[in-house]
């Protein structure tokens, strides 16, 4: 029956019908599917399985990828102007290596300044849509009493405070940026929040105002004093020669409260215009003073490189200073680390799958063929082309696989579920069993990052942040094209070998069991 359907195939191919040609096509494809259901239901299954694991690494790489997309936008949008504290150890190390005669190696460490003149000029990108910045300094109250909690003068206290005052000056650009203010650790219980407009107008501690009965609208008066420190040895029990003073009355807009412990109730926030009259005269520089705590908030997260190339192209000197633009990678890591290892496995288990899926279904497929062997002679004989015959098994090949991958359909979104939970589950543990291996700190991945200023810090701290723990799989339309495409490459890579073997088939030497 194979050989009289093939026989009528090349009929109409003579007589130029390819529609009924092709049709005819299909019918001996079929008729070889249900002839050998044994051989043919082996190869349904391993397309069903390599179906399954395909759509469900897919549909795990595309929950991934919403998953680290929803980090990257909660923090990734962070960029950081500080210096390169490894390349200034480096540098530190080995000059103390050099110059130190045999004696000991001591390091000595500058950090470099960052003007705010390079902070505005880097902050004209179009990449932003904020960012912020911060000084902190010491004053000494004069017409109201300070808070006696040990944590005066910036959080250092004892002489340095009774030398310059008990009183912690936080200048930032905006109360918003305020690190309390963001962690939701700080709430303004009366009055209104400064920016950058807003001069001479502070907010203080419901404590300090608690203690000198002070209210909105209050003035308070703080003492910037400069002393000679170059000529200054504590040893003497003296304080440093006081070179100038000046006091600055204030207006008091806020009133803040806070819900966390260790928290310096002698701090006074400012905008930055403000916190800098009290810096001393070297520093101020004509405006273009040092700031610390630099934060730029970017439009898109995915810009970060961009924005950072940009940067450097405006201040090629930048590295040569030792100033660095960086993510806050250490927050991302902690919260999408494991699950992007769990994308990692996915791919990893889709290229295993894709080879095997090959080499299997390459084997099937060869040993069916060398089992087709004299009927694949007989069909050369009365005419049949080498790659009508190819075309032939290729197309039971797909008709087998379509409906393998139908099936898997129904399965694959389970498996996909019970995979991802599994494999984020086993990556969850592993940085348990890290976190526990450090002696309960974090580690790398939940480092401290902030630099903090006065008694509130205004940079963003790593540990705050918790591991991504559920993964939502979904599996969509796209998926299962995806899927077909995939398998039917797999379809066509497998018949490779198998199609190299029937180009080498003389169909005399078959007839004649010569070969």
């Amino acid at each position: 029956m194979t050989f009289e359907l093939y026989k009528s195939v090349l009929q109409k191919k003579e007589r130029g019908d390819d529609f009924k040609l092709i049709k005819s096509m299909f019918k001996r494809s079929w008729l070889s599917i249900t002839r050998k259901l044994s051989k043919t239901v082996i190869l349904a299954i391993v397309m069903f399985v390599m179906a399954n694991l395909v759509l469900a690494s897919i549909a795990i790489k595309n929950a991934v990828g919403e998953s680290t997309k929803f980090a990257k936008e909660s923090l990734g949008s962070s960029v950081y102007l500080m210096p390169d504290m490894d390349k200034i150890r480096e540098e530190a190390h080995q000059n103390a290596m050099n110059n130190n005669g045999g004696g000991p190696i001591r390091m000595a460490i500058q950090r470099p300044s960052i003007y705010l003149n390079m902070v505005e000029t880097i902050a004209e990108s179009n990449y932003l849509k904020d960012y912020t910045y911060g000084i902190t300094e010491t004053a000494r109250e004069t017409n109201f009493e300070a808070i006696d909690n040990g944590m005066s003068g910036g959080g250092g206290g004892g002489m340095m405070a009774s030398i310059f005052g008990n009183i912690s000056i936080v200048g930032i650009n905006s109360y918003a940026f305020i690190d309390e203010v963001q962690n939701k650790k700080m709430e303004l219980i009366n009055g209104t929040y400064f920016d950058e407009k807003t001069n001479d107008k502070v907010i203080i501690s419901n404590e300090l105002a608690e203690l000198n009965n002070l209210k909105v609208g209050d003035k308070i008066k703080l003492t910037h004093e400069e002393r000679d420190m170059e000529n200054f040895s504590p040893r003497n029990g003296e304080e440093p020669k006081l070179i100038s003073s000046e006091t600055y009355e204030l207006v008091i807009i806020g009133i803040y409260d806070v819900n966390t412990n260790k928290f310096n109730g002698n701090t006074i926030y400012m905008n930055v215009l403000t916190a800098a009259k009290f810096l001393r005269e070297d520093q101020y520089a004509d405006g273009n003073f040092g700031v610390d705590n630099i934060v730029f908030f970017l439009n898109n997260p995915e810009d970060a490189d961009k924005f950072i190339e940009e940067a450097n192209n405006k201040f090629p000197d930048m590295a040569d200073n030792n100033l660095k633009l960086d993510i806050n990678r250490a927050d991302y890591e902690q919260m999408a680390g494991p699950i992007e290892q769990v994308g990692s496995f996915a791919d990893t288990v889709l290229w295993i799958v894709i080879i095997a899926s090959v080499l299997i279904i390459t084997l099937i497929i060869n040993n069916n063929i060398k089992d087709r062997k004299y009927e694949i002679g007989v069909l050369m004989s009365l005419g049949g082309t080498k790659k009508n015959i190819i075309g032939s098994i290729l197309l039971e090949l797909v008709i087998i696989g379509t409906v393998g991958f139908i099936l898997s359909i129904g399965t694959s979104c389970f498996l996909a579920n019970s995979m991802g939970k599994s494999m984020l589950e086993k990556q969850l543990l592993l940085a348990e069993e890290q976190t526990q291996n450090n002696y309960g700190r974090p580690g790398p991945g939940g480092q401290m990052n902030s630099m903090t200023i006065g008694g509130g810090p205004i940079g963003i701290q790593s540990s705050n942040v918790d591991a991504i723990d559920k993964i939502d799989i979904s599996v969509g339309t796209s998926d299962y094209a995806i899927l077909f495409l995939i398998g039917y490459l797999i379809s066509g890579m497998a018949m490779v070998i198998p199609a190299i073997n029937i180009v080498k088939y003389e169909p005399k030497t078959i007839l004649t069991g010569r070969q």
